[in-house]
């Protein structure tokens, strides 16, 4: 019952983006493909989750120490979807971008979302809220091997890049408050494991590079 009910969530986001693109825009071709990734990359990553920590790798729980910045976080990827697709669409605010750059921006979705289904694979604590849960221990393997938070690199790429796939360079503005709140987030959450996590200090020492590889 679990599962079937954390399948049915991107479903329903995608059904969203398809009510929105639509009323933004006619849902061409690229717009349609958009969609599919954005749904396929959601249900993978609800088969991905761990059934014992399911609900928490995709709600959250409501002792977060960061709260409201799921709810704004959300909203934020969904003023980048409405405002890529009314510009694309009705009001062209920002120039018309090729369909060789919106296939380019889907590819890199694709390329950049798989990342966040393997991290849901690999680590059960998982979660869109900031807390230290009561069996947390800390993952060092999979993409953990090669950066400290795998999961926000995929955020901070995909977003942007669904504003492009979109059609849009408007859809940027908002998807720049995106990248702000998560690289806020990850800070706090690196924070937050060094003062809480066992191990996480000496782990941190090892794996330098908290999001971008090589550089940060």
């Amino acid at each position: 019952m679990k599962r079937a009910r954390a399948l049915i969530r991107p479903l329903l986001a995608t059904a969203v983006l398809a009510l929105v693109i639509a009323t933004g825009r006619d849902c061409d071709s690229v717009s349609g493909a958009y969609l599919g990734v954005f749904a396929a990359l959601g249900v993978a990553t609800a088969l991905a989750a761990g059934k014992s920590h399911l609900g928490e790798q995709i709600c959250g729980s409501g002792d977060s120490a960061d709260p409201g910045v799921q709810l704004l976080g959300s909203l934020l990827f969904l003023a980048t979807v409405i405002v890529a697709a009314f510009d694309s669409g009705r009001f062209h605010w920002s120039p018309t971008l090729p369909v060789s750059v919106r296939l380019a921006g889907l590819v890199v979705i694709a390329l950049f979302g798989s990342p966040q289904v393997w991290t849901m694979a690999v680590n059960p604590f998982f979660s869109p809220s900031l807390w230290i849960q009561p069996d947390h221990r800390l993952i060092a393997r999979g993409p953990y091997r090669f950066l400290r938070h795998p999961g926000y690199l995929a955020m901070l790429v995909t977003t942007p890049a669904t504003s492009i796939a979109l059609g849009s360079l408007a859809g940027l503005l908002p998807a720049l408050g995106y990248e702000f709140l998560i690289l806020r987030r990850a800070m706090r959450e690196d924070d937050l494991l060094r003062e809480k996590l066992g191990g996480y200090a000496e782990y941190a020492g090892t794996v330098r590079c908290r999001i971008v590889p090589g550089l940060w």
